[in-house]
């Protein structure tokens, strides 16, 4: 299919082995999303909407794999479970996770999805969002309550974003889980936020000490992994 040429209908049904009943079908419904397109002699092209996803693929590997050696490095500094996601919708979705020595009680595995205001990582990539989009997108939303720390409503949320911003990161003192609290920091690329990188500490240590200790790492290393996708801070 990549060659400049094109591809006939015979050559796909020879290399795929599939009825050529079925797979005239199948292509026509690719042709229509423009996964791939057709010319007069019946060839068959890679269509543009199979550029774009493959970029937003290869896109998601480099993101992957740059926060990955970073977050490595971070938990081995804290021996704290590091973990990296990015927001879809209301909810994000965990990409990244580095278990920490000490190990915690609790930890997010990569593929699981959390509404974005019950956690740190969520909270910090929601800031990058203006307060007036903010409480468009949680309009008449029912706020599912985790714990007696969970964010409750809009309002609440739209408090924790001024200080969010302020002072460049997230935080979670068991708002999803009783027994563990977060901190979280923003990954940018080309001037975008487009993930989030935290790390899990048990409720008990979370004192201001700690806290200031954990996200001078933290941020350090958010410069770290975004210069590595090419937003340069210095």
């Amino acid at each position: 299919m990549q060659r400049s040429t094109g591809t006939t209908l015979a050559e796909i049904q020879k290399e795929l082995n599939i009825p050529k009943s079925t797979l005239h079908g199948l292509l026509q419904e690719l042709i229509e999303i423009n996964i791939l397109r057709s010319n007069a002699e019946n060839k068959y092209f890679i269509g543009t909407n199979f550029i774009q996803i493959s970029a937003v693929c290869m896109s998601r590997i480099n993101l992957v794999r740059e926060i990955n050696i970073v977050a490595d490095d971070v938990s081995t500094k804290t021996k704290l479970t590091i973990n990296a996601s990015v927001i879809e919708g209301k909810n994000v979705t965990y990409l990244v996770e580095v278990k920490g020595a000490e190990n915690n009680p609790f930890t997010n595995n990569v593929g699981l999805v959390f509404p974005a205001y019950s956690c740190s990582m969520g909270k910090m990539l929601l800031s990058d969002y203006s307060d007036d989009v903010i409480r468009k997108f949680y309009e008449n939303e029912v706020f599912e309550v985790y714990t007696d720390r969970t964010i409750k409503n809009v309002d609440e949320l739209l408090q924790q974003m001024k200080l969010i911003r302020s002072r460049g990161y997230a935080t979670d003192f068991g708002e999803f889980s009783p027994f563990i609290g977060c901190l979280a920091v923003p990954v940018y690329m080309k001037d975008k936020m487009v993930a989030s990188m935290s790390a899990s500490i048990p409720i008990g240590k979370l004192t201001d000490d700690y806290i200031a200790e954990v996200s001078a790492v933290l941020l350090q290393a958010s410069q770290e992994v975004s210069k590595r996708l090419g937003m340069i801070t210095e």
